[in-house]
């Protein structure tokens, strides 16, 4: 949640406790409306956080795999090729990417390395001293990472659609407060006191501020205001 909906999510919760205190007519079916956003809004940033988590969390596992991937297969095999061949000789299969490169293409290459490895198996373990399964174990390190890749795009979507529904949400609040004043200030009209509490809560609170509902609270008697 940004601090925008944030600040948003405080002002309609103050919105809706003073109406529900300071009960004043023909407000009743928008007060039910702004009370499910300020629900939806709430549930919405428990996904937010969540999704916020596991993207976090998908990021480092998804690094891992990669460091993993390149560190412990690409980078070795590239450099026995390099030895063994020569620059001139490399098969071009061999050679690195960039490391800096996106996913797919780390992983394209990874598989053009595993399929020019496969031709030289033997002299990757005999002469060079990789394990009997070295080629095995690439080919699962290329699966892990290309199995993280969605899993990461998905929780990526999840933020998104989270963000863009607590958007709309907060965009749906605003509008609810503002027909709520329309029907608010005529009719407390000749309560100074308390149009002077309204006006103060229903006022838009800054993103990473506040405006407090008033300093001191009038003495008013929760009632009905017709």
């Amino acid at each position: 949640m940004t601090k925008k909906q944030r600040a948003a999510l405080r002002r309609f919760r103050r919105v809706h406790e003073f109406l529900t205190t300071h009960q004043v007519d023909a407000t009743s079916v928008k007060l039910q409306v702004l009370q499910d956003v300020v629900r939806r809004m709430s549930e919405g940033n428990q996904e937010a956080d969540a999704s916020t988590r596991l993207t976090l969390g998908e990021t480092a596992r998804q690094k891992a795999l990669r460091d993993a991937l390149w560190d412990k297969h690409m980078v070795p095999i590239s450099r026995i090729a390099r030895h063994v061949f020569g620059v001139p000789g490399m098969d071009v299969k061999f050679q690195l990417p960039k490391k800096r490169a996106d996913n797919d293409t780390i992983i394209g290459s990874a598989h053009g390395m595993v399929a020019a490895a496969e031709s030289h198996a033997a002299l990757f373990v005999q002469r060079e001293g990789l394990p009997q399964d070295f080629l095995e174990q690439f080919r699962g390190a290329i699966t892990a990472l290309d199995e993280a890749v969605p899993a990461r795009v998905e929780v990526q979507r999840r933020k998104q659609t989270s963000r863009k529904t607590l958007e709309q949400l907060r965009k749906d609040g605003v509008a609810v407060v503002d027909v709520l004043d329309a029907i608010v200030k005529p009719r407390l009209a000749d309560r100074p006191e308390l149009l002077a509490a309204w006006n103060s809560v229903k006022r838009p609170i800054e993103p990473g501020g506040g405006v407090g509902a008033l300093a001191i609270e009038p003495d008013i008697t929760p009632e009905k205001a017709a």
